[in-house]
C-alpha cells in the first residue's frame, strides 16, 4: 500500500521513481505548463489505499502550505499515522478522514500527537470511531468548531471523563466530565441512537452548540424538557426520524434559542397536505423563524397558521395541548365555509332531437364536444360526424348556442343540471 507522501508525489510531481515499488499505479494530473511546483491549498487523495504517512521530509516539503486535506476512503487505521501527517501540516483548517477505519477500541495513553491549533473542521464520517478517540482528537485540536460524526453506529454518547483531557487542552473540566466549548456545529446523521437522554449528552459535551443535525437517527420520542441541555442551539435538523406524535413535535418549543428547524420525512405527518403540515409546525413552535429551509415566517404567516390549527382540531376529542393555548389567544375560530368555485364535473342534461326529448343523461364535463357526440351515437342512432349539437342554458335562456369546437371542454359552457342539448342531423 502507498504512503501519503508517495501518493502526493505520484499525483502532483511524478517523483515516484525514487520511491520503493509498491505495485500501485497513480494517475498524474498536471497543468499544461508542466509539473506543479507545490501542492495546492486543497489536497485531495481519496480511495488510494493509503495506510501510513510516509517520508517525513517529503511531508514537510509538500504539506507546509496546505489548508484543506481530504484523505477519505483510504486504509488509515492508526492515529499515530494521522498525527505524523498533521505534524507537517501546520496551517490545515479542514481535515476529512471519512471512511477510514478507526475502530480500534483504545488509544495508547503515551501516544504522542501534535497540537493542531489551526484545525476548525474535522470530518470523521463512517470511521467506526469510538468516543475516547473522538475526545482524544478534540483534545489536540482545541479550535475545532465543526465536527462530523455521522454513520458511526453510535447508539449512545460516552462523555469525556475529566481524566482523559489535560487542563491545558483548551477544554473545561467539571467535576464529572470535560466540555468542548468551541464546538458549534455537530453533524450526527444516520446513527442508530434512539434515546433523547443520550442525545442530551451532546449538549453537555458541547455547551455552546448552535447547530445539530440528527437526520435519519432512530429518535421516536422527544420529552418536554428536550432543550434543557442546549441553551445556545438555534438550528436543529430532524428529518427522516421516527417521531410518531404531535406532542413530540410540540415539545421542541422547549429549546430556548431554537429558530430554524428541518423536519421532513416524518411518517405520521405524511398524510397531511404540504401547506397543512407547514402550518401545523408553525402553530406548534412559536419561536421558529424558518422551517425546512423555506422563506422566513412572518407574523401574518404565524397568525394564519395558528387559526387554521384551531380549525383543524375543532372537532377532535383529544387535540394537542397547544390547541388550548391557541384558543386562549385567538378564541374559538369558526370553520371556513367550503365554497367550491370550480366547474361542475358531472351534470344531468336533457337531450332533444327534432324538438322532442329523447333522453336524460349524466355527462362528464371534462370531456370534449367531440367525445359528447360519440357518447350520444347509440342513444340517438346517428353517427357522430353526422351530428350538429346546440346547447341551451335554461337558466339564462339566451337561446341555443351551436357547439362548433370539437376539442372544447364541456365545462367551458358552464353547464348545470337540466340544461339541454339539441341534435340536428346533417344532410
Amino acid at each position: 500500500m502507498p504512503t501519503l507522501a508517495e501518493a502526493i508525489c505520484g499525483k502532483y510531481f511524478n517523483e515516484t521513481e525514487d520511491q520503493p515499488n509498491t505495485g500501485v499505479e497513480f494517475v498524474i494530473f498536471a497543468p499544461k505548463s508542466g509539473i506543479l511546483q507545490c501542492v495546492p491549498h486543497l489536497l485531495v487523495i481519496t480511495a488510494s489505499d493509503i495506510d501510513s504517512a510516509g517520508d517525513p521530509e517529503l511531508l514537510k516539503k509538500h504539506l507546509s502550505c496546505v489548508l484543506e486535506i481530504d484523505i477519505s476512503r483510504n486504509n488509515l487505521q492508526d492515529f499515530r499515522e494521522v498525527g505524523k501527517i498533521l505534524e507537517y501540516a501546520p496551517k490545515v483548517v479542514h481535515l476529512n478522514l471519512g471512511f477510514n477505519d478507526f475502530s480500534s477500541p483504545s488509544i495508547p495513553a503515551a501516544l504522542e500527537f501534535p497540537a493542531v491549533d489551526s484545525l476548525t473542521t474535522l470530518i470523521l464520517v463512517g470511521t467506526n470511531i469510538k468516543w475516547p478517540s473522538v475526545w482524544f482528537f478534540l483534545k489536540h485540536a482545541k479550535n475545532v468548531s465543526e465536527l462530523h460524526l455521522s454513520l458511526n453506529k453510535f447508539d449512545h454518547i460516552q462523555l469525556c471523563d475529566s481524566g482523559v483531557v489535560d487542563d491545558d487542552s483548551g477544554s473545561n473540566t467539571s467535576a464529572s466530565h470535560v466540555t468542548f466549548d468551541v464546538v458549534k456545529n455537530v453533524m450526527f446523521d444516520d446513527n442508530p441512537i434512539s434515546s433523547w437522554a443520550e442525545i442530551s449528552k451532546l449538549g453537555e459535551a458541547f455547551p455552546f452548540l448552535e447547530h445539530l443535525s440528527l437526520i435519519k437517527c432512530s429518535i421516536a420520542k422527544i420529552p418536554n424538557d428536550c432543550g434543557s441541555k442546549f441553551k445556545a442551539l438555534n438550528t436543529l435538523w430532524l428529518s427522516n426520524s421516527l417521531i410518531a406524535d404531535m406532542e413530540d413535535v410540540e415539545n421542541l418549543k422547549s429549546f430556548p434559542s431554537l429558530t430554524n428547524i428541518r423536519i421532513n420525512g416524518v411518517p405520521f405527518l405524511n398524510e397531511l397536505a404540504d401547506e397543512t403540515r407547514r402550518q401545523h409546525f408553525i402553530a406548534l413552535l412559536p419561536n421558529i423563524q424558518t422551517l425546512n429551509r423555506g422563506r422566513r415566517i412572518t407574523e401574518e404567516d404565524r397568525e394564519t397558521a395558528e387559526r387554521n390549527f384551531i380549525r383543524y382540531y375543532l372537532d377532535h376529542s383529544e387535540p394537542p395541548s397547544r390547541y388550548h393555548d391557541l384558543v386562549k389567544q385567538h378564541g374559538e375560530v369558526p370553520k371556513l365555509v367550503d365554497v367550491n368555485l370550480g366547474p361542475v364535473k358531472k351534470v344531468k342534461l336533457v337531450i332533444f332531437m327534432d324538438d322532442k326529448e329523447v333522453a336524460r343523461v349524466t355527462v362528464d364535463t371534462t370531456k370534449t364536444m367531440s367525445e359528447l357526440r360519440v357518447f350520444l351515437e347509440p342513444i340517438v342512432g346517428i353517427r357522430a360526424f353526422k351530428m350538429d349539437l346546440y346547447y341551451l342554458d335554461v337558466g339564462l335562456n339566451f337561446g341555443k348556442e351551436k357547439m362548433t369546437f370539437l376539442n372544447r371542454k364541456l365545462y367551458n359552457y358552464n353547464m348545470r343540471d337540466n340544461d339541454e342539448i339539441y341534435i340536428e342531423k346533417r344532410k
